[in-house]
């Protein structure tokens, strides 16, 4: 088949290795079906079908959508077909997907710093945006890079604060916006799992480049 037919292909392009690497699938095997899908040759995938299985079940994990376990077809969600509209096949219940959205649903404070800011580009990314964390030794207070949709190529950046209760003080976002106002940055976005002063949230009033998300709001973006 091909992929590119399938709705669930746009997201492909923006998820990270390291994303399924969490998730059990070998370094291997992403790249060998990465070629496959770009032309889209799944079906001559000469790999145990139980591995195959294993990686659409993550992507689905990943993306949100319902997808075939044997060639990774995005099904409708209008659709209460039994078996894939693409290929046939009749859906089983994978052995591998409860185990895999326990791993995914994890509370973020569970998780390193690395894991957080690819959780959260994740989160970007199921809205449309087209997200990369950027390499810890060069960020300059910037932890994910990208683009949102629908407004061209205009450029937004994320900086990322994995925090318990530490609330976020109205230096730390003056430093941030101090790197987006003198950017080509078109948004800002900081992230927290905390909250922020009512301090720091004044001062983001009046600048729409800045958009500032708490731990409230980030939970809400994972249940939709």
């Amino acid at each position: 088949m091909d992929f590119s037919d399938s709705g669930g292909s746009g997201y492909i392009k923006n998820l990270v290795k390291e994303d399924f690497l969490a998730l059990g699938i070998s370094l291997e095997f992403i790249n060998r079906i990465g070629e496959k899908m770009e032309s889209g040759q799944i079906a001559t995938m000469d790999w145990p079908k139980a591995d195959i299985r294993k990686y659409f079940t993550a992507l689905e994990v990943l993306t949100g959508q319902k997808l075939c376990p044997d060639c990774g077809f995005s099904q409708p969600e209008a659709n209460r077909d039994p078996s894939c509209l693409n290929c046939g096949v009749t859906f089983e219940a994978s052995p591998f997907l409860d185990g895999m959205k326990a791993r995914s649903e994890r509370d973020f404070l569970a998780m390193n710093g690395i894991e957080f800011e690819h959780e959260v580009a994740r989160l970007f990314t199921l809205r449309g945006y087209q997200m990369q964390v950027t390499q810890a030794s060069r960020d300059g207070g910037i932890d994910i890079v990208g683009s949102a949709p629908g407004i061209g190529n205009q450029k937004v950046a994320v900086q990322c604060k994995r925090y318990a209760t530490t609330t976020i003080g109205i230096a730390e976002i003056q430093r941030f916006w101090g790197i987006i106002a003198a950017s080509e940055y078109a948004t800002g976005f900081f992230v927290t799992t905390s909250s922020f002063t009512s301090d720091s949230l004044q001062f983001a009033k009046d600048k729409p480049r800045l958009v500032l998300i708490d731990g409230r709001e980030l939970q809400k973006w994972r249940s939709v």
